[in-house]
Order: C-alpha cells, then sequence, then structure tokens
C-alpha cells in the first residue's frame, strides 16, 4: 500500500467520524427553534408568555435529540437568560484556580518565595 493511499483511507475514516456526529440542516433548525421556544419560556422579562413549560420543552428535546444534548441544554451551558449558577457571590481562590494563576514560586527549603507572599496578601487586603 502507498503513502498516498493510506493518508487518502485516513482522510476518508476522518471524514466519516467527523460528519456521524453532525446534525442535519433540518434538525438543527429544529433544535435552534426548540431553543428559541426554551429561552422565551425562561425569559424573566416576559409576563405574558402563554406557551409550553421549561419541563415540557426539554422532555421534547430529549426524545428527539438524546439525553446528551437535553442535559447541555438543561444545564444551561448555552447562550441562556440567567445562568443558573450562583454567579453573585465572588469566591477569589476559585477564580484563581479557574484562570490558572495559582502558581507560585518556591525556595529550596520549601516555602513560598517572599516576593509571591507580599503580592498575594497585598491582593487580599485591596479586596480584588
Amino acid at each position: 500500500m502507498k503513502k498516498s493511499e493510506l493518508q487518502q483511507i485516513i482522510k476518508e475514516e476522518i471524514s466519516n467520524v467527523l460528519s456521524e456526529n453532525k446534525l442535519t440542516l433540518e434538525r438543527q433548525k429544529r433544535l435552534d427553534s426548540l431553543r428559541a421556544e426554551l429561552m422565551s419560556a425562561t425569559d424573566p422579562s416576559n409576563y405574558d408568555y402563554d406557551g409550553r413549560n421549561e419541563s415540557e420543552i426539554i422532555n421534547d428535546i430529549r426524545k428527539e435529540f438524546g439525553d446528551q444534548i437535553a442535559k447541555q441544554i438543561e444545564d444551561g451551558s448555552y447562550e441562556m437568560h440567567y445562568s443558573r449558577q450562583d454567579n453573585f457571590a465572588t469566591d477569589k481562590l476559585a477564580d484563581k484556580v479557574k484562570y490558572g494563576r495559582t502558581s507560585h514560586r518556591v525556595t529550596k527549603g520549601g516555602k513560598m518565595n517572599q516576593q509571591d507572599v507580599e503580592k498575594i496578601k497585598n491582593y487580599y487586603k485591596r479586596g480584588y
């Protein structure tokens, strides 16, 4: 088998695998319409909404598209009006871990570098 034939087979297999997980245009439009309906149902400024309940819409998504997509939408991992997690309380240490700013220099004795200690102290004294 030649190298070019092998490369062609690999490209075909990759394209087959990638196309298996994609939605057709009609199914993507249907999912988008269900997501738009869900956003209307959960919009806090939409007082006179007379459509279906949020749980009914998510059940339809689960039936048509499976548990994985329904779970992603139900968890709010798409753009919703307000996320379902408490974003008002800030945890400074969690933010530092989230954005990868936790590495501090350590001396040979195993202690944190004094400049880093001062920086952290000033960070918490300032409040941000």
